[in-house]
């Protein structure tokens, strides 16, 4: 009787996972932190809210979007070694292939930090990973007025466009690679 209960807990407990990582509840798609795409599929999304204040205000777009979200996961995944978040959906995964795809992260993790240099890494960082203020931001990388929270939001707007062109030339050469 307790294995039943016990057993009826679990099943519902992953039923309930399952549906989080389906669909976003409605008060998240109205704070800006789910995502649809072209085809209409609905996809809850983990990236920073500075980044969705500049989504909002129309100065980057979805590409660039993606690739925050994109950016933050490399980072997670193959900078501090994380668990992949992709790999849990689909069930048991080989460790071999966790560690190819750890490889993968770092490697693009690398190519965008010489591409882009150490600084704008940080900032991007900052910014996706560790999800501060652009004042928190301005009041650490630059030194200057109280105002300059607004070029941070410019620099930080070109960086998030770069890092999308980046994102799209690294795909394109996998493409060509297969």
């Amino acid at each position: 009787m307790l294995a039943e209960r016990e057993a009826s807990r679990l099943a519902l407990l992953a039923e309930r996972e399952a549906s989080k990582i389906d669909t976003a509840p409605p008060e998240r798609w109205t704070h800006g932190q789910a995502h649809e795409d072209s085809t209409g599929a609905r996809t809850p999304t983990k990236v920073a809210s500075g980044v969705w204040t500049l989504r909002r205000a129309n100065s980057i777009g979805d590409a660039e979007l993606m690739a925050a979200e994109r950016f933050r996961r490399d980072y997670v995944f193959g900078v501090e070694g994380v668990r992949d978040p992709l790999v849990g959906r689909c069930g048991a995964h080989d460790p071999h292939d966790a560690q190819i795809a750890r490889s993968e992260a770092i490697t693009r993790h690398r190519e965008i930090a010489d591409v882009i240099g150490r600084r704008m890494t940080s900032w991007l960082v900052a910014l996706v990973v560790q999800d501060l203020t652009f004042v928190a931001m301005q009041a650490l990388f630059m030194s200057g007025p109280a105002g300059g929270y607004i070029e941070m939001k410019g620099r930080m707007t070109t960086i998030l466009i770069l890092l999308s062109r980046m994102y799209a030339a690294i795909d394109k050469r996998a493409r060509r690679r297969r």
